[in-house]
């Protein structure tokens, strides 16, 4: 599992608009700060040179993954020049987690209807799993 997690000079200004989302829509923001494995600094440096597309919690969304200037850059699929965000500290990086701290909050392009138990309780309990096998 790898999260994405904006740091606070990025949360503090996006949560008013967090607040005017509905629980589906920010469900799938939470949802697009998660990958489905654990990418490590290396692995993510891989996947730049490969496609540059990672798949997101949801299983629907995708994020395209660049090098610009030496830093790793995030972005929407199809790419969006207001949705980037560049990872700037790796917090955890093992064989089961990834955490990364970005710089600005990402915004899936289109926000799905979720089924809350497929599509929230299920990545959770999957976020939860690789927790406890820490």
């Amino acid at each position: 599992l790898t999260i994405l997690c904006p740091d606070d000079e990025a949360v503090w200004p996006f949560i008013p608009r967090f607040h005017s989302l509905t629980v589906d829509e920010q469900v799938a923001v939470l949802l697009y700060h998660g990958l489905t494995m654990a990418y490590s600094e290396e692995l993510l440096s891989w996947v730049t040179w490969v496609d540059g597309e990672l798949s997101t919690l949801d299983g629907e969304d995708m994020l395209t993954i660049r090098h610009q200037r030496g830093r790793l850059m995030l972005s929407s699929w199809p790419p969006s020049s207001r949705n980037k965000a560049r990872i700037t500290k790796t917090v955890v990086d093992d064989d089961h987690l990834a955490v990364y701290l970005i710089d600005a909050v990402l915004i899936p392009t289109e926000p799905k209807k979720l089924d809350f138990f497929w599509d929230f309780l299920g990545p959770l309990l999957l976020v939860i799993a690789g927790v406890l096998a820490l």
